[in-house]
């Protein structure tokens, strides 16, 4: 996703620098696949996974912590994530001339879209919303997002940071995509908790367990499929 994204950090800068990607997602997964045709049934070390995972990779990513959250949000149940399919990065939304005259812009740009359920989020990352002008932009974003009937949930940095607060909104999210609500056992929570430590996320303390076992009752305290 870091290839197909739209960003870069230099060790000399501490924000990113925006960029064109350095590839797309079915031009990622067709290079693998080409791969693999070389390799001629010869085993090559990692290139198993890669074909399993280039299918999984979205584009458009404009910052690591909105490719962590993408991660979380549509990587299948059984590597950790939510499997919400159809999710779009930074997606443009075009406007009629009357939500235009409503929101005071042409179009709205989405730093999560699910246009099969009309849902969306912004992340509201510190270096560039804190700003005032940000402020107003954002608010102009949710007016555009109003009139588009579209339930735009906000996302910030330390909802992301906040293991419990984190799987709170993916689940909330999950659930306006109309995926099923169910009560989740220790391998799915085990397997979120991997996926969160592999995207160098945070753990929270209360569920750090030996070896990296979740105990079932876990679950209840997290507040996982509620």
């Amino acid at each position: 996703m870091e290839m197909c994204g739209t960003y870069s950090r230099s060790p000399e800068r501490a924000l990113l620098t925006q960029l064109q990607p350095a590839c797309t997602p079915s031009a990622l997964l067709h290079g693998v696949k080409e791969l693999a045709h070389a390799a001629g049934g010869q085993r090559v070390p990692g290139l198993a996974r890669a074909l399993r995972m280039a299918r999984y990779v979205l584009g458009s990513s404009a910052s690591p912590m909105e490719t962590k959250v993408a991660i979380m949000l549509s990587l299948p149940v059984a590597f950790g994530g939510w499997g919400v399919r159809g999710l779009l990065l930074n997606r443009r939304v075009e406007l009629t001339n009357e939500q235009r005259e409503i929101a005071g812009k042409p179009y709205l740009v989405l730093d999560g879209y699910l246009a099969s359920g009309l849902i969306g989020y912004e992340y509201d990352s510190r270096e560039y919303h804190d700003r005032t002008d940000r402020v107003y932009r954002d608010r102009v974003r949710i007016t555009a997002a109003q009139c588009l009937d579209i339930k735009l949930l906000s996302l910030t940095a330390d909802i992301v940071m906040d293991e419990e607060r984190c799987a709170s909104f993916c689940d909330e999210f999950s659930r306006l995509a109309g995926k099923r609500q169910r009560v989740l056992g220790a391998r799915t929570i085990q397997r979120r908790h991997r996926l969160r430590e592999r995207l160098g996320l945070p753990l929270g303390e209360r569920y750090l367990f030996q070896d990296g076992e979740v105990p079932i009752e876990a679950y209840e305290a997290l507040g996982y499929g509620a």
